[in-house]
């Protein structure tokens, strides 16, 4: 593993369970319609972080709305 790529890992990576957890949030913002519950994304990001998410997968568009 590259020397950055092994910096960006230990970022999200809990060193003492060697796991993560991950969200992918753009998912449920891709489709014709935003799934319901995620008409605020600032508070669902804000939820997701509070509950432990080590990482949240954002769209470009996303992050320039908030």
């Amino acid at each position: 593993m590259s020397t950055g790529k092994a910096l960006r890992m230990r970022r999200i990576i809990d060193p003492a369970s060697h796991s993560t957890l991950m969200f992918a949030f753009s998912h449920g913002t891709s489709s014709p319609e935003v799934l319901p519950g995620l008409e605020n994304p600032e508070s669902r990001l804000l939820a997701a972080r509070d509950g432990g998410a080590d990482c949240i997968f954002i769209a470009p568009g996303l992050i320039h709305s908030l």
